[in-house]
């Protein structure tokens, strides 16, 4: 058994945590299966801390004496439910998500007779479903995949520093749909696979900060659309030692922002073209090389288009701008590759040159 330390027992910091665990697995039919999986969790914290402390100056003695007592609280609900089949012609796979959190937090801190309490809560609700489908005849293939998440993400946190108290509230909730699809064919040495990218979000976020010494910018209401379709076509073209593949992704994104307090709605429209091409080749069975090029840009999320001060902790305070970045990064690499099963040796070796820029666009 483990042995107690050598300190009271009132010193221990022990978890009380609840755990539970239910798996099923259900055979529908000869190709197709149903899971099902759920777990929960309630951890429960404490801590109690003292230091006492002394500044030699030279001429004066600081004496700090600090207390914490911390309490924190979690609850986690999570799950899912899964249903795939594998036919002979087909293949398909649903799968059902929920994540339902709860996290609280207490921290009592004295320093030397002033007293600062910080109260955090931060829940967590979402339910996912993302299904795939998959379909095969001859050289060509048809893949068509779909994903919807909706979350809502209340926070709140409260510092209370010797009676005087400051609040900040922020609610934010996600709509996310993704549907991708791709098709390919192949012919002699090449092969072409399009690939196409819808995604929709409506994004709602609201704060409020309540705070003596920020009278000015401590609320905001925001709801924010955003639309993206992506198109990709990848060319590749494969000889006995050399592969060469290339792909161009295209991109058009929409941004419908309205602000609910100023009662306005702006539109921003980014179209952007990357590019990124691999050309291998293989010299053994032991031995291959490969060089690569990649150019991306894009723009941030829909957060940057918050600018009002929040406050993350004590004494922590922000303000974003309320401007979208936009980045772009290049990519040179040389790689090599050993490997050798029989001795059990494998090597790898890569040099890369990564250049980035950064600029902020007035949304």
């Amino acid at each position: 058994s483990m042995e107690s330390p050598p300190i009271e027992e009132q010193r221990y910091l022990f978890n009380q945590s609840h755990v539970a665990t239910l798996n099923n697995l259900w055979r529908t039919s000869k190709t197709s299966q149903l899971r099902f999986n759920a777990n929960y969790l309630n951890d429960h914290v404490s801590q109690n801390k003292s230091v006492k402390s002394e500044h030699f100056l030279p001429d004066s003695t600081i004496q700090i004496d600090e207390t914490d007592a911390i309490l924190k609280r979690t609850e986690r609900f999570e799950g899912g439910v899964n249903y795939t089949d594998n036919a002979t012609n087909f293949y398909l796979e649903n799968a059902l998500k929920w994540k339902l959190r709860k996290e609280n937090s207490n921290a009592l801190s004295s320093v030397n007779g002033n007293s600062l309490l910080q109260r955090y809560e931060l829940p967590y609700y979402s339910i996912e479903n993302k299904l795939d489908f998959l379909k095969r005849w001859d050289t060509k293939l048809l893949n068509i995949g779909t994903q919807f998440i909706y979350a809502q993400q209340p926070k709140h946190l409260a510092v209370e520093i010797n009676g005087e108290r400051s609040t900040q509230e922020i609610d934010l909730s996600n709509f996310y749909s993704k549907t991708e699809t791709y098709y390919s064919w192949a012919w002699q040495k090449s092969r072409l696979l399009l690939k196409a990218n819808a995604e929709i979000a409506s994004n709602s976020i609201s704060t409020l900060l309540s705070d003596a010494e920020l009278p000015d910018s401590i609320s905001s209401k925001l709801h924010i659309n955003d639309f993206m379709l992506e198109l990709t076509p990848v060319y590749t073209y494969k000889l006995r030692k050399w592969e060469l593949k290339w792909s161009v992704p295209i991109k058009e994104q929409i941004f419908v922002k309205k602000d609910r307090e100023e009662n306005n709605t702006a539109t921003y429209n980014y179209f952007f073209i990357n590019t990124n091409a691999n050309l291998s080749y293989t010299f053994s069975p032991y031995l291959s090389s490969e060089l690569s090029y990649k150019y991306q840009n894009n723009v941030s999320d829909y957060t940057d288009f918050i600018n009002t001060y929040i406050m993350r902790d004590y004494r922590s305070f922000t303000k974003p701008s309320g401007t979208l970045s936009k980045r772009e990064s290049q990519s040179y690499a040389v790689s090599f590759h050993y490997k050798n099963p029989f001795s059990v040796v494998f090597a790898n070796a890569q040099l890369s040159y990564v250049p980035s820029a950064r600029n902020k666009m007035i949304a």
